[in-house]
């Protein structure tokens, strides 16, 4: 998973997007990192990238967060570490939903 600074770069170049907002001193943005990564491979129409908002102008009340983007329209959206399978449903959707 790329980390990014510019977001809407990422939404300009690509039709579907999986957004990841996480903090250097959260456990569960680790695992979630992790399990997206292991997923990604899964989704070759998706791109998959990370912001910190320890290091950014992105503001997160709760971490981890993540977005999934369908044209730059926000389509779902997943808070705290949730199961592969969950993140899987929604890429699926995310994906039948099309660029």
């Amino acid at each position: 998973m790329k980390k990014i600074d510019n977001l809407d770069d990422v939404l300009k170049e690509n039709d579907l997007v999986v957004l990841l907002f996480s903090g250097e001193d959260c456990a569960g943005c680790e695992t979630m990192e992790k399990r997206l990564d292991e997923i990604e491979g899964m989704f070759s129409d998706v791109v998959f990238v990370s912001v910190s908002v320890d290091d950014s102008l992105y503001l997160a009340s709760h971490l981890p967060v993540i977005l999934f983007l369908a044209n730059a329209m926000l389509v779902d959206t997943l808070i705290g570490a949730v199961s592969s399978n969950r993140i899987k449903d929604k890429l699926t959707a995310l994906v039948r939903m099309g660029g």
